[in-house]
């Protein structure tokens, strides 16, 4: 679970840069006014604007994340259990020892100079099973208060920095907030579309981290 929290962070920039544009943005950086970048860094004024709308921003952000997946499927879509669970984790302790992420099948960094051994492990990986890995051999609280305060502090962090970047356009309101949902649109395609097109991430959970 936690893994999968920190891959759909950049798919949640849509959420935060368009709630942080509407907290802020409004009449706060007038276009007739050259100064407004300076003023931007000063404390109080535009500068405790944006602190506050990051931290508003982060909190939705933190809020929408609890409801798309304890209360709306959206978070959960595309992702499954294992069939014969425990069999496999029995499996998985005995021979996996150490946490990590994990890329199977696997290869050396030393034998990709070999071509044959190249070539073995490259039909390995067309006949499968290939897939990866993110294993911890040790337990913990599933929402514990350490992994919710991590995350709400990281998204309101982003919220923040979000804020900051798009305070610097030269723009009306209406440009902003395109602006935003422009980056989270970058976000998404550079993160969760590479996951599914390298590591075979399910589309349904691809397209639904969009959201």
């Amino acid at each position: 679970a936690a893994s999968l929290r920190t891959f759909r962070r950049g798919a949640h920039l849509v959420t935060y840069t368009a709630l942080v544009s509407l907290f802020v943005f409004f009449d706060a950086y007038p276009d007739d006014d050259p100064g407004w970048q300076i003023k931007t860094f000063c404390l109080g004024g535009p500068m405790v604007r944006i602190i506050i709308a990051g931290v508003v921003g982060g909190i939705a952000m933190f809020v929408w994340s609890f409801i798309s997946h304890v209360i709306l499927p959206i978070g959960e879509v595309g992702v499954t259990t294992v069939w014969n669970e425990t069999a496999v984790v029995a499996a998985m302790k005995n021979d996996i020892k150490d946490p990590g992420f994990y890329f199977f099948p696997g290869m050396d960094k030393a034998d990709q100079a070999d071509p044959a051994k190249m070539a073995a492990w490259t039909e390995k990986y067309k006949a499968g099973p290939r897939g990866i890995l993110i294993y911890h051999p040790t337990g913990e609280e599933p929402m514990g208060a350490r992994t919710m305060l991590t995350e709400l502090l990281s998204n309101i962090l982003a919220a923040i920095a979000g804020a900051i970047a798009i305070s610097w356009l030269i723009c009306n309101f209406y440009g902003r907030v395109a602006t935003a949902g422009l980056i989270g649109f970058a976000g998404w395609m550079s993160i969760d579309v590479s996951l599914w097109n390298w590591y075979g991430f399910p589309a349904s959970y691809m397209l639904a981290q969009g959201v």
